[in-house]
């Protein structure tokens, strides 16, 4: 994604960005319930192959069922990463990143591991995850306004 926006950047088609900003967040919003829908439906199939232990599909299980609800949005953040990067933003890209571990994955999974336990520890992840995806949607939404209109359309 990095090369097509910034060759688009450069050619000054902003319109071609824009549209590409959407259809990956779309892409990775759907493909990421797709996946949530799948891991939930067949965790335990799936923890099973791992151990047959009760201990361990059980916490395989909670984790593939709360924490592969956010693998669309943790996307979506990555492909405004890149979107940012394409435009020649590569620290605000950086700064996204951060937001979304220092300020975000860290302190939640910290918190919901100390009140919760490891329930909370992945749902601290989930959380994390949901809200840096939103966080780069806005993000990159308000730097997409700022872009020529002139050539929005192209």
């Amino acid at each position: 994604m990095i090369p097509f926006i910034g060759q688009n950047f450069g050619a000054g088609k902003f319109g071609r960005i824009l549209e590409a900003r959407r259809f990956t967040a779309a892409f990775a919003s759907l493909y990421g319930l797709l996946v949530f829908a799948l891991f939930f439906v067949t965790a335990p199939f799936l923890a099973g192959l791992f151990s047959s232990d009760p201990a361990v599909t059980t916490v395989l299980i909670r984790y593939l069922r709360i924490v592969s609800l956010g693998y669309g949005m943790m996307e979506v953040n990555r492909y405004c990463g890149f979107f940012l990067i394409g435009i020649h933003k590569p620290f605000a890209a950086s700064c996204l990143t951060f937001i979304r571990l220092a300020v975000l994955l860290i302190p939640l999974s910290y918190l919901g591991a100390r009140f919760w336990g490891l329930t909370g520890l992945f749902v601290g992840r989930v959380t994390s995850d949901l809200l840096s995806g939103a966080i780069g949607w806005t993000w990159t939404g308000r730097v997409a306004k700022k872009l020529p209109t002139n050539h929005r359309s192209q």
